[in-house]
């Protein structure tokens, strides 16, 4: 796969850090291909698996919503790599005389979930100290937003106490995910729920059936199969959003996003696409990611004229237990803390949005005149074209 869009200008660049280790900041299309079988090999080895740390799915993100130039710090020591942070450098707002350089995570919109840097085992604290020397260094960016961080996990302390020593503002706001803890047996996980819950499924299989429906699950298995499925989530998002007075949630550039990340997480064995039909006929559609022991609900969708027989809620059960046969030990729901998350036991945690600004930088001045003018200026959008 080609990295698209291209960079403007941009070399790599080798650039010395605290002790035997080095950054090579990456900052062209070749670069970032060039980093794919050392990227593979971190995530491979990462004690936090995490799908969206992965290089298939910065690359997809990269793809369809990139601009600006890339600013991928490589961590290494000597020939190995042992921490990357996947960043890109944009101008905000656009168009203008006067705009900020804002660093941000490649992924940083609502596509992504967690976010964070690549270390090897116990080398994060390391790596994210030495990201920050480097940044403090360089005087190419104004704003470092760092979107969809874990909020449980160190990088939060760690990240404020650099910012600290650094004497950089730093300002930050939390956002709730969802996730759910597997058990060992589908027997087991469901005796955990609501006898509500475990009633309803029941009454609603039996309603099918009486009405003659033949209810069978299915997965694409060919290139055209994959391509016709998308076609047919796409529209029943939709639909589903539209019948709520609301836009669907798959415009151009998140339908191209994910047409290109079927294609790779087929290739890597990551896709977990799943329809319901009856009697033939496609009612729901459940989207997601298997990677490393962990189940990502991206997307779904389902025929809003059999929500009286709940099809998404047969669906989602049948991808849970699914889940639990295949081993998982995570459901990870992602952002958003609606109802039918939290029927399954998802328990909730919170990610946070950092903002940090060099002081005397122009970024700094143009932070205190919005304040000082009541003019508010957003968080990160990242691909807000999607």
């Amino acid at each position: 796969m080609n990295v698209s869009p291209q960079v403007q200008g941009g070399e790599e660049e080798m650039m010395p850090a605290a002790g035997a280790l080095q950054i090579k900041k990456v900052c062209t299309s070749e670069g970032f291909e060039d980093l794919r079988r050392q990227w593979q090999r971190l995530a491979a080895l990462e004690e936090q698996p995490n799908v969206f740390s992965t290089w298939e799915w910065n690359l997809c993100w990269w793809q369809v919503y990139g601009e600006g130039s890339l600013y991928v710090l490589a961590v290494q020591r000597g020939n190995e790599m042992v921490g990357i942070a996947p960043f890109y450098l944009v101008r905000r707002p656009r168009n203008t005389p006067v705009a900020l350089r804002v660093l941000r995570f490649v992924g940083s919109n609502d596509d992504s979930g967690i976010l964070d840097i690549l270390t090897l085992p116990g080398m994060r604290e390391m790596v994210w100290r030495i990201i920050f020397s480097f940044l403090a260094s360089n005087e190419d960016w104004d704003v470092l937003e760092l979107s969809n961080l874990d909020a449980g996990m160190a990088t939060r302390q760690m990240v404020a106490e650099e910012a600290r020593s650094q004497r950089w503002k730093e300002s930050s706001y939390q956002a709730p995910t969802l996730r759910l803890e597997l058990s060992q047996t589908w027997k087991e996980f469901l005796g955990g729920t609501s006898s509500r819950l475990r009633r309803q499924l029941t009454q609603f299989e039996r309603k099918l059936k009486e009405k003659g429906h033949e209810i069978s699950y299915t997965q694409p298995q060919t290139a055209v199969e994959l391509s016709e499925c998308l076609e047919r989530l796409f529209e029943l998002h939709t639909r589903r959003w539209e019948t709520k007075g609301e836009g669907g949630g798959f415009l151009e550039k998140r339908k191209v996003l994910y047409q290109l990340l079927s294609t790779a997480a087929t290739e890597a064995g990551w896709l977990d696409l799943w329809e319901l039909r009856l009697s033939g006929r496609t009612v729901a559609i459940e989207y997601g990611l298997h990677y490393r022991g962990c189940r990502y609900a991206m997307q779904s969708g389902f025929a809003t004229e059999f929500g009286n027989y709940s099809v998404g809620r047969l669906l989602e059960a049948f991808v849970i237990r699914t889940s639990i046969e295949r081993g998982d030990r995570l459901y990870d729901f992602l952002f958003g803390v609606q109802p039918f998350k939290l029927r399954w036991g998802a328990e909730p945690r919170c990610a946070v949005n950092i903002r940090i600004v060099r002081p005397w930088s122009f970024g700094s001045l143009a932070l205190r005149t919005a304040h000082l003018l009541g003019i508010g200026l957003r968080y990160q959008t990242g691909g807000d074209s999607a």
